[in-house]
């Protein structure tokens, strides 16, 4: 299983590698941003369904992108699983 950071790292690279393909400028960490995503997500998973809150976001600059899947063992999706799978 991946740390937070391990995770976040992976992340990062994962998605840049498809910003790259369309041209788009790399994405940075915002730690403020990680912050209030882990704290959403936590709520998520607590909750045992996964849904957007589009109020949540609309009136900031910000987006959401969810992932939730299954694997054998019950084994937690890799960042770059969940952002392929995107």
């Amino acid at each position: 299983m991946q740390s937070d950071k391990e995770f976040e790292d992976e992340a990062v690279v994962t998605t840049n590698a498809f910003r790259k393909i369309h041209r788009a400028l790399p994405m940075k960490i915002n730690t403020e941003l990680n912050r209030e995503a882990k704290k959403y997500a936590e709520k998520i998973a607590s909750m045992g369904s996964l849904q957007h809150d589009y109020d949540a976001v609309k009136h900031l600059d910000e987006g959401e992108n969810l992932a939730m899947g299954c694997r054998q063992y019950g084994a937690p999706l890799t960042a770059k699983e969940a952002i392929t799978n995107w």
